[in-house]
């Protein structure tokens, strides 16, 4: 399913998969019936987790957590399975003395979708970094994306 977004999020592979998920303060994934309809991966600010954005925000607050990454698959889409995750998500933070909630989207090459998603979940941009590589084969070291450093305060 990664494999899919790779442009809006990164490559994955299933070894990779597997350390994130040991490196991960929570780690979901959503079905419908029997059928798998996403997943939301994501670290605490404690993680030893070494990815840039999620160092970016380290450099900056305290104590978050870090949405690496939701995806959804096309056939979900649009049916409440990413606002779940979320929801899901902040409940734990909150159980576990968390309020901020920090990720980030695409500004180039733009992801539109999740630029609107996050707005209507009511995170707001913090900052803008550049990034590196794809990650693909052959890409360079040369920042190839721009992204909106995003935060949400939750409430008590």
């Amino acid at each position: 399913m990664n494999t899919q977004f790779e442009t809006e999020t990164s490559q994955l592979t299933r070894d990779r998969l597997q350390q994130l998920h040991a490196q991960s303060s929570y780690h979901k994934i959503a079905a419908i019936g029997d059928t798998f309809a996403g997943f939301l991966i994501a670290f605490s600010n404690q993680s030893t987790y070494g990815g840039s954005n999620f160092r970016w925000f380290a450099e900056r607050y305290q104590k978050f957590i870090y949405v690496d990454r939701i995806i959804v698959s096309p056939s979900a889409a649009g049916g409440g399975v990413a606002t779940a995750l979320y929801e899901d998500l902040f409940v734990e933070a909150r159980t576990n003395g968390i309020y901020l909630v920090t990720c980030e989207y695409n500004l180039e090459p733009p992801n539109l979708p999740s630029q609107r998603f996050h707005t209507r979940m009511g995170f707001a941009e913090v900052g803008k970094q550049q990034i590196g590589g794809s990650g693909r084969a052959g890409s360079t070291n040369a920042p190839t994306k721009q992204v909106s450093m995003q935060a949400k305060t939750l409430p008590d």
